[in-house]
Protein backbone atom coordinates (compact mmCIF):
# COMPACT_ATOMS: atom_id res chain seq x y z
CA UNK A 1 0.00 0.00 0.00
CA UNK A 2 1.79 3.05 -1.09
CA UNK A 3 0.61 6.29 0.99
CA UNK A 4 2.14 9.96 0.57
CA UNK A 5 1.57 12.84 3.07
CA UNK A 6 1.88 16.50 1.12
CA UNK A 7 1.30 19.75 3.18
CA UNK A 8 0.63 23.40 2.22
CA UNK A 9 2.57 25.92 3.65
CA UNK A 10 0.13 28.84 2.15
CA UNK A 11 -3.19 29.19 3.30
CA UNK A 12 -4.76 26.21 5.47
CA UNK A 13 -2.41 23.20 5.87
CA UNK A 14 -4.27 20.22 4.49
CA UNK A 15 -2.95 16.42 4.73
CA UNK A 16 -3.10 14.73 1.12
CA UNK A 17 -3.36 11.46 1.63
CA UNK A 18 -2.57 8.82 -1.69
CA UNK A 19 -4.47 6.09 -0.41
CA UNK A 20 -4.21 4.39 -3.17
CA UNK A 21 -5.57 1.11 -2.01
CA UNK A 22 -8.61 2.82 -0.80
CA UNK A 23 -9.78 4.44 -3.66
CA UNK A 24 -8.89 2.61 -6.83
CA UNK A 25 -11.39 2.53 -9.48
CA UNK A 26 -11.78 -1.14 -10.69
CA UNK A 27 -13.67 -0.23 -14.24
CA UNK A 28 -10.40 1.84 -14.95
CA UNK A 29 -7.71 0.27 -12.92
CA UNK A 30 -6.64 3.69 -12.08
CA UNK A 31 -5.74 4.89 -8.77
CA UNK A 32 -7.36 8.10 -7.73
CA UNK A 33 -6.11 10.96 -5.27
CA UNK A 34 -8.28 12.56 -2.34
CA UNK A 35 -8.29 14.99 0.22
CA UNK A 36 -9.08 12.96 3.65
CA UNK A 37 -8.79 16.16 5.89
CA UNK A 38 -7.58 19.38 5.91
CA UNK A 39 -5.67 21.05 9.02
CA UNK A 40 -7.17 24.28 9.72
CA UNK A 41 -3.59 24.97 11.97
CA UNK A 42 -5.28 25.56 15.06
CA UNK A 43 -5.85 23.06 18.55
CA UNK A 44 -5.81 20.65 15.37
CA UNK A 45 -2.15 20.81 14.30
CA UNK A 46 -0.16 21.66 11.42
CA UNK A 47 2.11 20.94 8.95
CA UNK A 48 2.00 17.05 8.89
CA UNK A 49 5.07 15.38 9.46
CA UNK A 50 6.53 12.03 9.40
CA UNK A 51 4.66 8.87 7.61
CA UNK A 52 1.53 8.11 8.81
CA UNK A 53 -0.04 4.18 9.57
CA UNK A 54 -3.44 2.27 9.25
CA UNK A 55 -4.77 -0.05 12.35
CA UNK A 56 -7.10 -2.90 11.14
CA UNK A 57 -10.22 -1.02 11.67
CA UNK A 58 -9.24 1.48 8.77
CA UNK A 59 -8.49 4.31 10.90
CA UNK A 60 -4.50 6.85 10.03
CA UNK A 61 -2.33 7.68 12.78
CA UNK A 62 0.55 10.44 12.50
CA UNK A 63 1.47 13.43 13.77
CA UNK A 64 2.38 17.37 13.51
CA UNK A 65 5.56 19.30 13.56
CA UNK A 66 4.05 21.82 16.18
CA UNK A 67 2.99 18.02 18.17
CA UNK A 68 -0.28 17.02 18.04
CA UNK A 69 -0.65 13.24 17.35
CA UNK A 70 -3.93 12.16 15.23
CA UNK A 71 -6.38 10.00 14.38
CA UNK A 72 -8.56 9.96 10.93
CA UNK A 73 -11.64 7.86 10.88
CA UNK A 74 -12.54 6.25 7.96
CA UNK A 75 -16.63 7.54 6.96
CA UNK A 76 -19.14 5.02 7.74
CA UNK A 77 -21.00 6.01 4.22
CA UNK A 78 -19.28 6.84 1.35
CA UNK A 79 -19.31 10.42 0.49
CA UNK A 80 -18.95 11.82 4.48
CA UNK A 81 -15.73 13.66 5.35
CA UNK A 82 -13.28 11.31 7.74
CA UNK A 83 -13.53 12.69 11.19
CA UNK A 84 -10.21 13.79 12.46
CA UNK A 85 -9.46 13.37 16.57
CA UNK A 86 -6.90 14.85 18.75
CA UNK A 87 -5.27 12.19 20.53
CA UNK A 88 -2.62 14.42 21.98
CA UNK A 89 -1.04 17.78 21.73
CA UNK A 90 3.13 17.97 23.06
CA UNK A 91 3.08 21.13 25.54
CA UNK A 92 6.93 23.43 25.48
CA UNK A 93 9.57 24.07 23.05
CA UNK A 94 9.70 22.56 19.76
CA UNK A 95 13.04 20.61 19.81
CA UNK A 96 15.61 21.54 16.89
CA UNK A 97 18.98 20.26 16.42
CA UNK A 98 22.10 21.93 14.69
CA UNK A 99 24.88 20.01 12.78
Amino acid sequence: MNLAVHSRKAGSLCLLLTALAISQSARAASWKEQVLYSFQGGSDGQTPAGGVVFDKQGNLYGATQTGTVFQLAPPTKQGVPWTETVLYTFKGRRITTTA
